[in-house]
């Protein structure tokens, strides 16, 4: 059951909503909504009023968030409001996709299935599960528009850089809401074992979801014992845990929307005995810092960047944005060839979407890159400071989606690990 690419550690299935912004207008009136019910970060809310809330709170403020719902039903009846769409999500499984689509086979482990997971996970993808039995517990995504129409009641944009001169457009976003038991135990396969340890690149995800201490220390042991074992091309030579550099196997530890703040630091503290790479997206990288930060300023980027490599404690610390990746740490060249590729890969989803072809990836290598990309690539600042940059290409479309651009450019970085290790 060995697989050159092992992707972990929870998949599901998405209702990708379709934005409408009449309907949200009438929720809000009906709900009575106050832009100061919107100004708190909400990390776990009730039922549909709290969604709604949400989604506010996440446009005003010009992020991406994942937020835990209590009530499983009030998932179901919001995204039954709008015009949805079922698609496979988890880092993993999104990631295994990406790598399909260019022909490239993966393994993924799961921790609950369902016919429709099945119908939908394309051939290529191999999968071990933990789950005794079917289920579904949808997670709904909402993706915002760069320039949503939307006001309070007293008449107020929701945006206020709406309503000020010289703010732009401002940028899309997206939204996940779960009320997910099988992610929230993520009970571990025994037959996960025997893929790491044949694995040239392992990816650990989607703990973010737990919602117990006791249970997520027992999980991490888990995962930390299957990490431990020597890699087969390892037998017979010293291997250290972490491996060092990429002497032994990159291990990726992607970061998420943890949905209980004090789960996140127990995890980092298991990730960095194993993981040579820490990866985020600017929201939870700057989550990690407590404050906004200027991502296109060369010493607010580098201010960001030494923060982070202190509070990781990984190798290397990834950052990616709709513009680029920044790099830091022990094997930052290497990272960053890799980060490139990400970087091409999840360009090539904004572009295409889930059904992008190979000839699709390989053409976006031919498209220019983003100017706030290549402007700080070029910066002294930056390269003193021995970050490394790869930026993302310029990419124009008249209805872009941010769902699923991250695990695209996870599985662009395992596309280029897993190359260089052959």
């Amino acid at each position: 059951m060995g697989s050159g690419v092992v992707l972990g550690l929870g998949g599901n299935v998405d209702f990708e909503v379709e934005w409408d912004a009449q309907i949200l207008q009438a929720l809000m009136r009906d709900c009575e909504i106050s832009a100061a019910e919107c100004e708190a970060t909400p990390r776990i809310v009730e039922d549909e009023r709290g969604m709604l809330v949400a989604i506010l709170h996440a446009i005003r403020h010009q992020k991406g968030m994942e937020v835990r719902v209590t009530d499983p039903q009030a998932l179901r009846s919001f995204a039954e409001r709008f015009s949805y769409t079922m698609t496979l999500g988890g880092t993993s499984v999104r990631a295994a996709i990406c790598l399909d689509r260019l022909g490239v086979g993966s393994l993924v482990h799961l921790v609950s299935t369902c016919q429709e997971l099945r119908d939908l996970l394309p051939d290529r993808v191999r999968y071990v599960s933990s789950a005794r039995e079917d289920s579904l517990d949808p997670h709904v995504i909402i993706q915002y528009p760069a320039a949503p129409d939307l006001h309070f009641l007293d008449g107020s944009p929701v945006w206020e850089g709406a309503r000020e001169v010289g703010a732009g457009e401002g940028r899309p976003n997206r939204l996940i809401f779960v009320n997910d038991p099988a992610n929230e135990r993520m009970a571990i396969s025994p037959d996960l074992a025997e893929p790491i340890a044949s694995a040239q690149v392992v990816v650990i995800s989607g703990l973010n979801a737990m919602t117990s201490e006791e249970l997520l220390a027992r999980r991490l042991d888990v995962v930390e014992r299957m990490l431990a074992q020597v890699p087969s091309e390892q037998q017979g030579r010293d291997c250290l845990l972490p491996p060092p550099g990429f002497a032994g196997r990159p291990v990726i530890y992607e970061e998420a929307g943890f949905h209980h703040e004090h789960l996140r630091q127990q995890v980092l503290a298991s990730a960095r005995r194993w993981a040579t790479i820490h990866s985020m997206n600017e929201d939870e990288a700057q989550h990690y810092l407590g404050r906004r930060v200027s991502m296109t300023e060369p010493e607010d980027l580098v201010s960001l960047m030494k923060s982070l490599r202190v509070l990781s404690g990984v190798r290397n610390v990834v950052v990616h944005t709709a513009d680029y990746a920044a790099v830091m740490g022990e094997d930052a060249q290497a990272v960053a060839k890799a980060a490139a590729v990400g970087c091409q890969m999840a360009s090539t989803r904004f572009a295409y979407g889930d059904d992008f072809t190979a000839e699709d990836f390989r053409a976006m290598a031919r498209v220019a890159y983003s100017p706030v990309g290549l402007y700080l690539t070029a910066s002294p600042v930056v390269r003193k400071a021995g970050v490394h940059i790869a930026p993302s290409h310029a990419v124009k479309i008249a209805d872009p989606t941010t769902i699923g651009l991250g695990d695209a450019f996870v599985g662009g970085m395992v596309l280029a690990l897993s190359h260089e290790r052959g």
